[in-house]
């Protein structure tokens, strides 16, 4: 499933990257970020647990369509490190990989000789795995610290959700994520350009446990600074 998932998002960008459209240019990017969840618990009265944010980069590649006047469609396929930090103990840490498509609408505001960028537009992403620790901390049982690996799965053991035993795979949540992208940004030169993002995810993460829906609703959302260079 996950081999199919990454293989179509792939494929979806080189369908457009094909695309005989006059004036398409070609570009890459980078940048880091920091990001974390919302975690919506789902009792009475509901609770909204905002997690600690962590700090991740992201690369990839990106295409520039003119659309009509100043406004322009820019697919993006980038390589994305989400995740969060525990709010309370323990003082967990996770650090998860996304191959992520974010199509944005970009109006370019002419301001001076260059263009101020606004942005909107949705993202797909698609979880690859990832990595988990505890920080030492001699005041507690995790003196030396703790680590293993992050999951994706639509359906998880308790253990797998919950355990932080040393080396073990934690699971993170559902591999499938969507949600909405905000940017503004400025052109430096005709190929350089800046660009500050925010995301907030709309899709609920939270996997099955034991075969049962839980009153957890997780979302992924963060903000990040991008470097892009067209060619």
């Amino acid at each position: 499933m996950r081999r199919l998932v990454i293989n179509n998002l792939v494929i979806f960008f080189l369908i457009f990257s094909s695309a005989s459209i006059a004036q398409v240019r070609y570009g890459v990017k980078g940048g880091f970020q920091s990001s974390g969840v919302y975690n919506h618990i789902l009792t009475n009265p509901d609770r909204l647990v905002k997690s600690g944010m962590v700090r991740g980069f992201h690369g990839g590649v990106f295409m520039e369509m003119p659309i009509k006047g100043h406004l322009y469609f820019h697919p993006n396929l980038l390589f994305t490190m989400k995740g969060y930090k525990n709010s309370g103990w323990p003082d967990l840490e996770t650090h998860a990989y996304y191959l992520e498509m974010p199509l944005n609408v970009i109006y370019k505001l002419p301001l001076g000789n260059r263009n101020l960028l606004l942005g909107v537009g949705p993202y797909l992403g698609y979880g690859l795995g990832g990595k988990w620790k505890i920080s030492p901390n001699p005041d507690r049982d995790f003196y030396l610290g703790m680590e293993g690996d992050l999951a994706f799965k639509n359906e998880s053991s308790i253990e797998d959700f919950n355990s932080v035993i040393y080396g073990s795979t934690l699971v993170y949540g559902k591999p499938l994520d969507f949600g909405g992208n905000v940017l503004v940004g400025y052109e430096i030169s005709r190929h350089v350009s800046l660009q500050l993002t925010g995301q907030m995810g709309l899709i609920n993460l939270a996997p099955k446990i034991e075969g049962a829906k839980t009153i957890n609703e997780l979302r992924n959302y963060g903000f990040g600074f991008s470097l892009g260079y067209l060619l």
